[in-house]
This record gives C-alpha cells, sequence and structure tokens, in this order.
C-alpha cells in the first residue's frame, strides 16, 4: 500500500472465527494482537483507571500514518524509573514492567505494584489458587518479542526466581514442622487422657473388688 512516516503501510485480510467470514482490505490501525485486544477491553471494562502502571502509549497526531497517529507504541518503565524501553505491543511492554518489578522487589512484590498480577500467580499469596499453575507456565514460557538479554539480565531474574522457591521451600518446611509438632501434641494429650481412663478404670475394679471381699467376709461371720 506504500510507504508512511514510519514505515511500510499495510492492509490485512481477516477471517473471523466465529461465523467463518472474511473481509479483506483492512487498514493495520484496525488490527492487533488477541492478546492487546483482550487488554483494551479489560481496560475500557475498568471505570477505576484508564492507564497502566509503569507503561505509556505514545502517538503521533500529525502524522498521516494511521498506525502513528492511533496505535503508536508502548513505553515501559524498568530499573526502577531509571530506564526505559519501547515495545509494538502492549502486552510485552506490561509484561517488561512487571519483570522489572520483581527483579527488584523480589518476594516482596505487591499486587498492585504489577499490571498483569495474573501472570506472576505463583509469586503473590493473594492471587486466586486455580490460576496458580497455568500463570507460571505462562509466565515462564511467554515470547518476549524478540528481545535480546544480556547475561547479567538473566543471572539477575533466576536469582530472584531462586530467592523465591527457597523462601517458599522454607515456608513449607515450617509448616511441616509445625504440623509435626501439633500431631505430636494431640497424641500426647490422647495418651495422657488414656491413661487417666485405664487408671480410673482400675481403681473402680479395686473398689468393687473390696466391695466383694467385705461381703464375702460378712457372709461368712454371720455363718458362724
Amino acid at each position: 500500500r506504500g510507504k508512511g512516516d514510519y514505515g511500510s503501510l499495510r492492509l490485512y485480510t481477516v477471517k473471523f472465527e466465529d461465523d467463518g467470514s472474511t473481509l479483506k482490505r483492512i487498514p493495520e490501525h484496525f488490527v492487533s494482537s488477541r492478546r492487546d485486544y483482550e487488554l483494551h477491553i479489560e481496560k475500557d471494562d475498568d471505570p477505576t483507571s484508564d492507564t497502566w502502571t509503569g507503561v505509556r502509549n505514545v502517538l503521533d497526531k500529525n502524522s498521516e500514518d494511521d498506525w502513528a497517529r492511533f496505535v503508536g507504541y508502548y513505553v515501559a518503565t524498568v530499573d526502577g524509573g531509571a530506564g526505559e524501553e519501547r515495545y509494538g505491543r502492549l502486552h510485552d511492554a506490561l509484561q517488561a514492567h512487571d519483570r522489572a518489578v520483581v527483579r527488584r522487589r523480589g518476594g516482596n512484590t505487591k499486587r498492585n505494584e504489577l499490571n498483569l498480577p495474573g501472570e506472576w500467580g505463583w509469586l503473590l499469596e493473594d492471587v486466586d489458587k486455580e490460576d496458580t499453575s497455568s500463570n507460571k507456565s505462562a509466565c515462564s514460557g511467554q515470547n518476549d518479542g524478540g528481545r535480546t538479554y544480556t547475561r547479567a539480565e538473566v543471572d539477575e531474574e533466576l536469582d530472584v526466581l531462586r530467592k523465591e522457591l527457597s523462601r517458599q521451600q522454607n515456608k513449607r518446611q515450617r509448616e511441616q514442622e509445625k504440623d509435626e509438632q501439633d500431631f505430636k501434641r494431640v497424641k500426647a494429650q490422647h495418651i495422657r487422657e488414656l491413661s487417666k481412663a485405664v487408671e480410673n478404670a482400675l481403681i473402680d475394679a479395686k473398689i468393687e473388688s473390696d466391695k466383694n471381699r467385705a461381703v464375702a467376709v460378712r457372709d461368712a461371720l454371720r455363718k458362724q
């Protein structure tokens, strides 16, 4: 279709899954990834906010390029606000910001500090349990849009994950030790109660035996 201010202008042919219909020559600024579309819909349905944390949309309102004028690109704030990274997709930018927060905050990360807390279910204790396993897989296997990471960044993120794994292992160990202590305490209480019951039974048996012996002595004396 030619070139605009920021590169080639594209038209798309789209086949809709719901009814199987097809539309041709759709301008590129009307086409987005499924995930970006879902994110925009979620934000439109949220009356409390119209912005994302640490991510902003950059448009060129004066451009004749419709993509630049209506869609633009996204800038993610990273490294605690010291750096910025640009992305063509909203989802990629949100992930970049959230990864930077987790690298910096580790196990202290709060749900409201992230744009996509559902993708960090394994880290956040207040995320719904049913989302944890699937979101952990999605998060760890997510495509980062072709961005190349340095060895230092990879090591840093792995270190965060190792620390969090160690924290959760220690937590499980403490819970297991507490369960064992509770079991021992209940068992000891049960043994004490059982011993008391046996002791009472023996006392009752002795009383009954003494009573029977006294009756026998009385009867013998009467016969004499």
